[in-house]
């Protein structure tokens, strides 16, 4: 029996938390079927680690608590 995605179709922005915090917290919305935004600092590492969370999962790189970063943000959304 396949299971129900409670958050099918659903959106969120995740801007606080560690890298890994940030990581676990998009898997988890992505795996209920929610679509995720996260910001988060241009990073090698970060940039493999959301890419293997899934296409549910957007990286917007830059920090969210500058001018710049808030423009940037919200452009994507």
């Amino acid at each position: 029996m396949r299971e129900i995605q409670k958050l099918h179709g659903k959106t969120t922005l995740i801007t606080d938390g560690e890298g890994s915090v940030r990581l676990a917290i998009a898997r988890r919305f992505a795996e209920e079927g929610a679509s995720a935004f996260t910001m988060h600092p241009d990073d090698p590492e970060f940039a493999t680690e959301i890419e293997a969370v899934g296409e549910n999962v957007v990286w917007i790189k830059g920090d969210v608590s500058t001018a710049t970063g808030g423009r940037r943000l919200a452009s994507c959304l």
